[in-house]
């Protein structure tokens, strides 16, 4: 069966207010399918928050380098941030029972970097809503002396929830850092969730070395807040929800 190098939690510079180049370390979409196809990876998302991004163009593109972009976003559901793949949905999705409610075959809930303290991660809100979750993700954010993921593991053994491995990229120094081979039937939407959903993913990680978890977190506490992030709230209306690229 093929093994697809698998990257679903990806932010690019249309993530943000603030007009953002090469020079600040946040990548375009077509600059993250460049360094994806050096890497060997066959399977991206670009998750914004709150707002599912859709370009043909872009999509277009990462075909002619072999490589599936799986329209998703990260959500904000009762303030907490939840990836959802695949969602096509004409009425807004601002609770978990919502979500629960249109959870099908075709699309796929992971649980972002759920055990790491921040108010938007979910922390109990996992366990609380843990039908609502088709796999738990282990985030690049961690060091051999600091890794919230163990907790993570410890509730995927529990509930029996597979385990992928996302780089939560925001800057380029993130990108690879962390990232699942999934074992699908074919390079399509449906069988990289098909497969996700069954397990069938091995997580490829390493720690952070001290230099590189400086360097990202001073990115990601001190300088990525003074670019702000375009979508503060989830709308799941059509005309709000879909932000559609050009």
């Amino acid at each position: 069966m093929p093994r697809f190098k698998t990257d679903l939690h990806i932010h690019t510079s249309l993530d943000f207010k603030k007009s953002c180049n090469r020079s600040y370390g946040i990548l375009s979409p077509y600059e993250l399918v460049d360094r994806a196809k050096t890497l060997g990876y066959k399977v991206l998302s670009f998750t914004h928050h709150g707002a599912l991004y859709i370009d043909s163009d872009i999509s277009r593109y990462a075909r002619k380098h072999g490589i599936l972009i799986i329209p998703g976003l990260e959500a904000f559901i009762d303030d907490k941030h939840v990836l959802m793949y695949n969602f096509f949905n004409k009425e807004p999705i601002d609770s978990f029972s919502k979500l629960l409610d249109h959870k099908s075959e075709s699309n796929l809930v992971v649980a972002p970097h759920p055990f790491y303290p921040s108010k938007s991660c979910l922390q109990k809100s996992l366990v609380e809503n843990i039908d609502c979750f088709d796999a738990l993700e282990y985030c690049h954010f961690y060091t051999p002396f600091y890794n919230p993921n163990k907790k993570m593991l410890k509730t995927s053994d529990i509930y029996h929830k597979p385990v992928v491995g996302f780089s939560d990229t925001h800057i380029d120094a993130q990108f690879g850092t962390t990232y699942s081979l999934v074992d699908a039937e074919e390079l399509s939407t449906e069988a990289v969730i098909t497969a996700i959903k069954q397990g069938m993913v091995e997580v490829v990680t390493n720690p952070l070395s001290l230099k590189q978890f400086v360097y990202i977190s001073y990115w990601l506490f001190a300088k990525i807040p003074f670019f702000e992030i375009v979508h503060k709230q989830t709308d799941i209306s059509l005309k709000k929800f879909y932000f559609i690229g050009k």
